[in-house]
């Protein structure tokens, strides 16, 4: 084990642009079966009967298994830490017998290869008694299918609204969305003799995996070991329990070690989508353009079972609330189930579809009462304390506008520019509650070389390079001397894993803090008096000279010279943006194409600003797919598309012209989360700029050339 083996360009950016990178789906197991879940054809079903003998009979297949054989324990795939609305959710089991959308798992079968297991699984005889399915927000309603309902805030907005100079309501709606992710879901497990379970996976969270399998299967915590390896892709798709515990179970009974990967069809199908849903949104303002209350209410599919769409439903007004906090607010929101693809976890984490809506609604109000669009919202947000960060984002941006680009001579007149502004806000920490913790250690060891440990996990978004440049900067050494050890249960340290956007505000703390403990301990241990420096490799003094080698300093101590930390979340620290995008429309075929977008981020303290830069960059592209393209409609049958291109996802053609402007840090700000905020405020921009193009305001995502050709034609002002 090297230094060059280990350092941060492990992480892999050139071998990923080479196409060499090793994910969870390219590593080899030794003697190690394959594993294919038999999946539901049907949206609402009962197994009658399955011919095991017949799969059993198939070439290179070793064992199948059924509902009636892996254990009963229902669960919340959600990896969140457990609360009392994911604990309520607990609807779902390994394998069932009752499936309840398409793709929902019977049986699986176990092979000696991949093929073998897949080809088994897709013609397994089962005798199916279909039943009535639900496959509409409406329909589910009718039913009384409710999952849960949320009401909060203050009451008295709902008259405050009613009362106002200026009110503007309307319905918005978004269709669920598949995240899309370069590598679908994979995992494999080997048991450990005498009792004990290595899980292998591409999860986001692998503390909660170990937490959920080792709930599941009846085993202690301490015997299960979850590895996370690097996934090409995460969004909040990776943030559910998908088939580890049975895959560790498989690895039990069998005591071979198991693997299994989805194809790109049961990602699409027994993945995780972003809900589906709605929400009614009224604002009132006076006079002068000040927001006095919203009173926004929402209605999410959460489709087959429960997973975050209980958690997702009380995050949807975060933006309304961090960003006008002066206006009164009244919530209230709906969960329903369906007989549809589960929806989960998904980037911005229901705020970027409430703020849609609201944005919107504050571009209406601007309209009507004759103000700019950054006018109106300079008038409506803090300035001071932690709001300072909106009105900051809004002035660099106002700075940084130019005229739109000029576009070549259209003789034909069908093409219409307009530019659309909205501002957003994202939390930082999924827990504000203090149960947030991040634990880090930091060690000198042989070679030399500094060894941060730490609970926190990148899900490919460059948070370990972060907290590698924090640690570098703590001790004033070179970023490349800086190894990272994450996403490994066996070291001890456990936390939430990679959501919410708190690798770097919570974990990063931790590593700062134990790296001022390494630093003293191994000043401590190489007994320098007085000042010293370090010039890696060694330590210097005051003069310069020489007082230790610390490749001779790690090897000559018995025990690690090093120290340790643990972070408790100081409470939910929010991050900011501004978004200015221009767009063209065809008003010939309604096509929206986004030449140019320009934002200014608030995040306090950006450690790595190129890794910041494309975390902005990737998340405006992610949110032009959801406001233009993105959309998963469970067609008669339940299931939706059968593939990527007939989704619809964003390409290279479709990425504008991107500034990202950051802005300076607040004197004794830290970092704040950045990695969902960029794709929150795209869509509402996107359509307040559609708007100023055409007239026309689109209610609905994705907004696909239809919707915008059927506002022109018909001179509507509103369509969804």
């Amino acid at each position: 084990m090297t230094l060059s083996d280990h350092a941060l360009a492990h992480r892999g950016v050139p071998a990923k642009c080479a196409g060499g990178f090793e994910f969870m789906t390219d590593l080899r197991f030794a003697d190690c079966l394959w594993a294919t879940v038999i999946r539901s054809p049907h949206p609402s079903a009962v197994v009658a009967a399955i011919d095991i003998a017949g799969l059993l009979s198939r070439d290179g297949v070793e064992a199948v298994f059924t509902w009636a054989d892996v254990p009963k324990t229902k669960y919340n795939p959600a990896l969140s830490p457990p609360d009392r609305r994911l604990v309520q959710g607990r609807d779902k089991l390994l394998l069932t017998r009752f499936p309840r959308h398409v793709g929902d798992g019977i049986g699986v079968v176990v092979a000696r290869t991949a093929e073998q297991a897949r080809e088994a699984a897709a013609n397994a005889k089962v005798e199916w008694r279909e039943k009535p399915a639900v496959l509409t927000l409406d329909e589910a309603i009718a039913a009384s299918r409710i999952l849960g309902s949320v009401a909060f805030g203050d009451e008295s907005a709902r008259d405050i609204v009613r009362s106002a100079d200026v009110v503007v309501e309307g319905r918005y709606e978004f269709a669920a969305a598949q995240h899309n992710c370069l590598e679908p879901h994979a995992c494999a497990a080997t048991a450990r003799q005498p009792v004990g379970l290595e899980i292998w996976t591409n999860s986001q969270c692998p503390s909660e995996v170990r937490r959920q399998v080792a709930g599941i299967l009846g085993l202690p915590e301490t015997v299960v070991r979850v590895r996370k390896i690097d996934e090409g892709g995460g969004f909040g798709a990776k943030q559910d329990l998908f088939e580890e515990a049975l895959i560790g179970w498989l690895a039990l009974r069998l005591g071979r070690s198991v693997r299994l990967t989805y194809t790109r069809p049961e990602e699409l199908t027994a993945g995780r989508v972003r809900a589906a849903g709605r929400i009614d949104v009224a604002l009132g303002f006076d006079q002068y353009g000040r927001l006095l209350g919203s009173k926004m209410s929402a209605v999410l599919d959460s489709g087959a079972y429960a997973s975050h769409t209980p958690h997702v439903l009380s995050c949807m007004p975060g933006h309304v609330v961090a960003v006008y906090p002066r206006a009164r607010h009244w919530y209230t929101g709906v969960a329903v189930v369906t007989n549809t693809t589960p929806a989960g976890a998904y980037r911005g984490y229901g705020v970027a579809e409430a703020n849609f809506a609201v944005e919107q609604g504050i571009d209406s109000a601007a309209a009507r009462l004759g103000l700019d669009p950054i006018e109106i919202r300079m008038r409506n947000v803090v300035r001071g304390s932690d709001g300072r960060g909106v009105a900051d984002c809004l002035g660099k941006l106002a700075g940084a506008l130019v005229p739109p680009v000029a576009q070549p001579a259209d003789p034909s007149g069908k093409l219409r520019s307009g530019r659309g502004i909205a501002i957003a806000a994202k939390h930082s920490v999924a827990a504000g509650d203090g149960s947030d913790v991040s634990t880090a250690i930091v060690t000198l060891q042989p070679g030399p070389a500094i060894l941060l440990v730490t609970g926190t996990c990148d899900s490919g978004t460059g948070s370990s390079r972060a907290l590698a440049q924090i640690v570098a900067a703590e001790l004033g050494v070179p970023c490349e001397a800086v190894l990272v050890r994450e996403g490994d249960t066996a070291a001890g340290l456990c936390d939430i894993g990679s959501t919410a956007q708190r690798s770097v505000f919570v974990g990063g703390e931790a590593a700062r803090q134990a790296a001022r403990l390494a630093r003293a301990d191994i000043v401590r241990a190489s007994g320098a008096a007085g000042h010293v420096t370090f010039r890696w490799p060694y330590l210097l003094d005051a003069s310069g000279r020489r007082v230790a080698d610390l490749a001779d300093l790690a090897l000559g101590h018995a025990s690690a010279i090093g120290g340790r930390a643990s972070v408790r979340a100081p409470g939910r620290g929010a991050s900011y943006c501004a978004l200015a995008v221009d767009v063209l429309v065809d008003s010939a075929t309604g096509q929206i194409r986004v030449t140019r977008a320009v934002a200014a981020v608030d995040s306090g303290t950006v450690i790595d600003v190129t890794g910041a830069r494309g975390q902005v960059l990737g998340g405006i592209v992610q949110g032009i797919g959801l406001a233009c393209f993105d959309e998963w409609l469970p067609g008669p049958s339940g299931a939706g598309p059968g593939s990527v291109f007939a989704h619809g996802a964003p390409g290279p053609l479709d990425a504008p012209a991107t500034t990202v402007l950051f802005c300076e840090p607040r004197p004794g700000s830290r970092p704040h989360g950045l990695g969902e905020l960029p794709v929150v405020p795209v869509a509402a921009a996107v359509a307040n700029a559609v708007t100023a193009a055409t007239g026309v305001r689109c209610t609905r995502t994705p907004m696909r050339p239809a919707q915008v050709w059927t506002g022109l034609r018909l001179g509507l002002r509103s369509v969804a």
